[in-house]
C-alpha cells in the first residue's frame, strides 16, 4: 500500500446498491471514477473504434461513434464475442486506472467498478469493497427499472460473478438489504476504518 493514500474498488451485483454508495463518498468530498465512465470514453478513441468496427462489423457504427446498443446487442449473449470485446477494451481501461493512480494526490481514491472480478482487476486496488444485497431485493430494486423483466435480470445475473464467492475475496463486505439510514451507518463505520489504514 502506498504511503497515506488508499485505492478502492467498490463491486457488486447488479441492483446491489454499488451507486449508491458510490455516491455517499462523493458527498464525502472523496474522488469517485466509474469504470463505465472509462469504458465509455475508450469508446471514443480512434483506435479502438476501428477494432471494434473490424471485430463486430459496419451495423455498430451510427452517426460517427459506435452504437453502445447494438454492440451490446451482438455480446451479450455470446461468451465468446464478449471476451473478444473485453481483450479490445481492458487495456485501455487498466492504462487509465493506473495513470491515475500513479498521479493520485487525494488520501482516498475510488472506484466504482461492477464487474472487477470478471475484468480481473482486483490485484490493482488496495482495498475491494463488496456490496451484498439478497437476490430477492435485487430483484425487487431491479423490476422498478424501465425496461427490465424478471428473464433480463436473471440473464445478467448468471453472466455476474457469484456473490457469495466476491463477498469472501472482498477485503470488506457492506449489507444492503435495509434502509439508507442502515447503509449510511455501515458506511459511516467504514469510513473511519478506511481512516486509520491511512
Amino acid at each position: 500500500m502506498r504511503r497515506n493514500k488508499l485505492s478502492i474498488a467498490i463491486t457488486g451485483g447488479i441492483g446491489s446498491g454499488k451507486s449508491e454508495v458510490c455516491q455517499w463518498f462523493g458527498r464525502h468530498d472523496i474522488e469517485v471514477i466509474s469504470a463505465d465512465k472509462l469504458a465509455h470514453e475508450a469508446l471514443g478513441a480512434p483506435s479502438i473504434q476501428q477494432e471494434l468496427i473490424d471485430e463486430f462489423g459496419d451495423s455498430i457504427w451510427r452517426e460517427e461513434q459506435i452504437d453502445r446498443q447494438e454492440l451490446g446487442n451482438i455480446v451479450f449473449k455470446d461468451a465468446k464475442k464478449t471476451a473478444k470485446l473485453n481483450e479490445i477494451m481492458h487495456p485501455y481501461i487498466i492504462s487509465r486506472i493506473n495513470k491515475m493512480l500513479e498521479t493520485q494526490t487525494e488520501s482516498i481514491l475510488v472506484f466504482e467498478i461492477p464487474l472487477l472480478y470478471e475484468a480481473g482487476l482486483e490485484n490493482l486496488f488496495d482495498i475491494i469493497v463488496m456490496v451484498w444485497t439478497s437476490e430477492n431485493v435485487r430483484m425487487e430494486r431491479l423490476l422498478k427499472r424501465n425496461g427490465m423483466t424478471e428473464r433480463k435480470i436473471y440473464e445478467i445475473m448468471a453472466k455476474q460473478f457469484s456473490q457469495e464467492t466476491a463477498r469472501h475475496r472482498a477485503d470488506y463486505v457492506i449489507e444492503n438489504n435495509g434502509s439508507y439510514i442502515d447503509l449510511e451507518k455501515k458506511l459511516q463505520e467504514l469510513m473511519l476504518t478506511l481512516k486509520q489504514r491511512i
